[in-house]
């Protein structure tokens, strides 16, 4: 193998990992990967080459990717060589974060109070982090949160955001503000550092505060609808991703999560009425716990007055 023009370590909840490449054209692509995981070069658990070589059967460039020194996909595809990828190394961390609940979410975050947007692929959860983080919000993770068992805390998982021509029809300001740092991986695909956006983007572990399962549907009006405890738990349930490693403890910490939130369906066809909407939410629908610490702090005012 050819030696490398790149190579960045990476490390996230104790989980390091390497990322190399011989190919030029790569070096930047892998650089927008992961760039808020970024770490000193050191011993890695795993890690993975991308090698580049000219298919003469097919008269192409081609690229191998390596995990180790273990062939695991080639293709001349450059959609399918960053699907393939960014799927083997999120397998990874996903593997070695077992010991936390895994959900299918995005969540941003408020002064360490997170709304989680929790659902399936093309629900526009992504997208609609994508807005919020647009005016100012910071990030958890566009596509899996990670939850501490027994704690009502959610934690990081920040990676680069992807974005497609609808994504940027959706938010005209972002191809504003898109300029050569961004990777075009075809199709009209591309990822790009959120840091573009705002500097600090990454939002520290938080409180999850409200529980928002988003349906996007082109044409659809805007309209939050709050649902109860079963049905947010029955939804919740279905978006998790290592529930069966954690058994009653999980379905415990799912919900005391549940009780604590304010939970809400959210229709809609606009991401950007979307966003200002979920920047009402927590002016109206403040936080539970602060409301039971206000009643307590008006509770006990009232019993000192007697």
């Amino acid at each position: 193998m050819k030696r490398a023009t790149f190579s960045q370590s990476y490390e996230i909840h104790n989980f390091r990992f390497s990322l190399a490449t011989d190919c030029e054209e790569l070096k930047s692509g892998l650089g927008l990967l992961y760039p808020a995981m970024a770490a000193k070069s050191g011993i890695c658990s795993a890690g993975w080459t991308v090698q580049c070589f000219w298919n003469h059967g097919r008269g192409v460039r081609a690229y191998r990717i390596y995990e180790a020194d273990t062939l695991i996909f080639e293709t001349d595809d450059t959609v399918q060589l960053w699907d393939n990828l960014e799927w083997a190394i999120m397998a990874r961390i996903l593997q070695n974060t077992r010991h936390l609940i895994q959900l299918h979410a995005s969540g941003v975050d408020v002064d360490g109070q997170a709304i989680l947007l929790v659902g399936p692929s093309g629900s526009g959860k992504s997208s609609l982090a994508l807005g919020m983080l647009l005016q100012g919000w910071k990030c958890l993770s566009d596509e899996v949160i990670l939850i501490e068992p027994g704690e009502n805390r959610a934690v990081p998982l920040p990676r680069s955001f992807h974005v497609d021509s609808r994504a940027l029809g959706l938010f005209p300001d972002l191809a504003v503000k898109l300029n050569e740092a961004v990777c075009m991986e075809g199709r009209g695909k591309m990822r790009f550092d959120p840091a573009l956006i705002r500097n600090g983007w990454v939002a520290r572990s938080s409180v999850p505060a409200w529980l928002v399962f988003p349906c996007y549907k082109s044409g659809n009006r805007n309209d939050l609808i709050p649902v109860g405890e079963t049905e947010a738990m029955t939804l919740l349930i279905g978006q998790t991703i290592n529930l069966l490693d954690h058994g009653e403890r999980g379905l415990e910490t799912l919900l005391q999560l549940v009780k604590n939130c304010r939970c809400f369906r959210f229709n809609t066809g606009d991401m950007h009425e979307a966003s200002l909407a979920m920047s009402q939410l927590i002016r109206q629908q403040p936080p539970l716990a602060l409301c039971r610490d206000q009643r307590a702090g008006a509770g006990a005012e009232l019993v000192y007055q007697n």
